[in-house]
């Protein structure tokens, strides 16, 4: 990921990144894993899911946040490993998690699992999210934000008149025979 991160700064492109992996460290109970940098891949891959967001962490500008959802149906195992890839498959960052069951309906309950990878880099501006629209689930917290941010906006509908009391800019034309109901 290193490698990749400095032919993308070198070349002046950005990185895609565009997925995330889990394991279980290859062991059906979950075996804790080490990861190390010359590692290319997750011991075994138990579920792969799209990156949903890429965004820059508020408090920490050297820290970049990857929000996935692991659907409801993903799941059967222990998640101890993680591994985001980019649209080539280029393995970017790996992780170890804690130990954490992921259920499915057959486990007796289902849920997905918002997770949110922070990754430290040196220049965030290099990082892109390569997304597949079909593929992508909003988490509640975005979509509350960004319900919000539209509820704040002076005019979230410019193709409508506004309220009582808006500040219309537009012309009206008056029909003089019209016959209203």
């Amino acid at each position: 990921g290193q490698a990749q991160l400095s032919n993308a700064i070198a070349m002046g492109r950005k990185l895609n990144v565009s997925k995330l992996q889990i394991g279980d460290g290859g062991a059906d109970e979950g075996r804790e894993t080490h990861p190390t940098e010359n590692d290319t891949q997750l011991k075994r891959v138990r579920g792969e899911v799209p990156v949903n967001a890429v965004f820059q962490h508020e408090s920490n500008t050297h820290w970049v946040v990857f929000q996935v959802v692991i659907p409801d149906d993903v799941g059967g195992f222990y998640i101890t490993e993680l591994g985001l890839f980019d649209e080539s498959d280029n393995l970017i960052a790996i992780g170890k998690y804690p130990k954490t069951y992921k259920a499915t309906l057959p486990d007796g309950i289902s849920t997905s699992m918002d997770l949110e990878v922070i990754c430290q880099v040196g220049n965030v501006d290099q990082v892109n999210l390569q997304i597949d629209p079909s593929k992508v689930l909003a988490t509640i917290d975005y979509t509350e934000k960004r319900f919000q941010d539209h509820l704040a906006a002076a005019d979230p509908h410019p193709q409508y008149m506004p309220k009582a009391g808006g500040n219309f800019t537009g012309e009206i034309s008056v029909l003089e025979n019209a016959v209203y109901h």
